[in-house]
Formats: C-alpha cells, structure tokens, sequence
C-alpha cells in the first residue's frame, strides 16, 4: 500500500481537486483508493467535505471517502477544535487511518498549508505524514505568479522539518489559465534551483499530467 500527504502552500490551492484528481487516473487503472481528510474544518454537519467532495469528482464509491473529524468554524484545526469545546486529539486520528483496510493508494489531503500546528509545540503535516507512513508529500502550489517562491518555501520547509527526510514533490494546480510567459518563467526557474515540478493540472481539467509523461502507477509507484 502506498500512503501519500496532499499538502501545500495554504488554503484554496486546489488540494481537493488535486487528490480527486489523483484517485481518478489511479482507479480507472483498477488501482483502489481511499481519500482520507483527517481533519475538516468550515462544514456544517451535513455539509459534503473536502473528501466526499474529491470521491465525487474521481468517481469513487462514497464507502473509499472517510473524514475523521469535522469542526464548524472556519478555523486552523486546533482553533476550530476549541471553538467547538473538543480536544483534537491528533495521534487518534492516526490510529484510526492506520486501522483502515488497505488499499493500493491511501491519498490523505491535509487541513490548510503543510506548516499549520496539529498538536503541542508546533507538531504539524510533516510529522503527520512520518507518523502515517507516507511515502511522499505533494506540496500542491496554485499555477500563478508567485509560484516560486510558495514552492521553495514549502520544499524548504518540509526539508528543515522532516525527520526522516521525506520525499516531496511539487505539483502545480491552475486555478485560472495562467500567461503562457508565467508558466515557462515558473518551471525553469524551480529546475534551476533544484524544486523540480513533479506534475501539473491544467485548468478545468481533471488528468493530471506528471513529469516525462509518467502514468500515475509509476508516479506513485503502485
């Protein structure tokens, strides 16, 4: 089983769209798929969350789609916890994901950017994605100006801070067509100080397309 962290640069670069996008080309491989949120913060109880959502838009049965805890306000994990009068007791969470079936591919999309704290003196994704064993993080940066530097600096981050040294990767994700100068200008210059672009999703588009045209069970190594 491979396990993988959906993080990124902040909130609203894509990371559903990207881990839906993830669990569509990997099932229509006959890979199976779960999409985990291990934490939802801004919905209602009955309101679909980030992993509903991404099993919707891959195509998945909503049975692969779990999300292990839910806060009403739109807050950093934590925050959202103590509003709500709950303890977010992170290393649950991760007994229930490790306590999961198995399956080929175990994408699990975080909460907010990869530096937001889940726990006591700043333990954040990174810790989190050692803990559950994930092969790598994808570090999802939206496609616009501006992407080089919010990709050095998670790449920077997630290599300061990971124990294990992790494997991660950039991936980039349009939120709108970007100018063509801008997404040459963007790619060139993160290969030529070493945060190679793993993979990118074009606008309105649901195929991810990864570097030297990989399908995604190379990609992910399934």
């Amino acid at each position: 089983m491979v396990t993988i962290l959906i993080s990124g640069a902040g909130t609203g670069v894509g990371k559903t769209r990207v881990c839906a996008a993830f669990a569509r080309a990997a099932f229509k491989q006959q890979c199976s798929v779960q999409i985990i949120k291990p934490v939802q913060t801004g919905v209602a109880p009955k309101e679909a969350s980030d992993a509903e959502i991404a099993a919707k838009l891959a195509g998945l049965p909503s049975a692969c789609a779990y999300t292990l805890r839910r806060y009403r306000a739109p807050l950093a994990p934590l925050a959202a916890a103590a509003k709500q009068r709950a303890e977010l007791d992170i290393r649950k969470v991760i007994q229930e994901i490790l306590a999961l079936p198995p399956v080929d591919l175990r994408l699990i999309e975080g909460a907010g950017g990869v530096a937001v704290p889940l726990g006591p003196r700043g333990w954040d994704w990174v810790d989190f994605a050692e803990e559950v064993g994930a092969k790598s993080v994808i570090l999802v940066v939206a496609d616009e100006l501006g992407a080089i530097n919010q990709a050095r600096l998670v790449c920077h981050y997630v290599q300061g801070n990971s124990q294990k040294k992790l494997t991660h990767q950039v991936f980039l994700n349009a939120l709108r067509t970007p100018p063509r100068d801008v997404a040459a200008s963007t790619r060139k210059a993160l290969e030529d100080v070493a945060t190679p672009v793993s993979g990118e999703l074009a606008v309105n588009s649901m195929e991810p397309k990864f570097a030297g045209s990989v399908s995604v069970t190379k990609f992910f190594g399934l």
